[in-house]
């Protein structure tokens, strides 16, 4: 199972790019076009390696450069309570 939001996070589009606003330490994170894009593959329940396959494929970007810096995304959105745990990271 992927990583999900946390129920406690809402997000807003703006100018394409994600605000997310944490309801339980009332905290704003930024994020720019690429982790805007991360996160919503995430909110709509894609896997990690589909999201790395799928970035890496649009973005003509090597893999393993693509997943290290999905997975950092991940893992540091997890560590800050903005994704709850799901599979591991590739």
């Amino acid at each position: 199972m992927p990583p999900t939001p946390s129920d406690r996070i809402v997000w807003q589009d703006v100018e394409g790019e994600l605000v997310l606003f944490d309801l339980r330490d009332e905290t704003y994170h930024g994020l720019n076009p690429i982790a805007s894009e991360i996160w919503r593959r995430v909110a709509r329940g894609e896997g990690v390696d589909t999201i790395i396959d799928t970035l890496a494929a649009r973005h003509d970007a090597p893999r393993h450069t693509v997943a290290t810096d999905v997975n950092a995304f991940v893992a540091e959105a997890l560590a800050g309570g903005l994704l709850e745990p799901g599979d591991k990271l590739s």
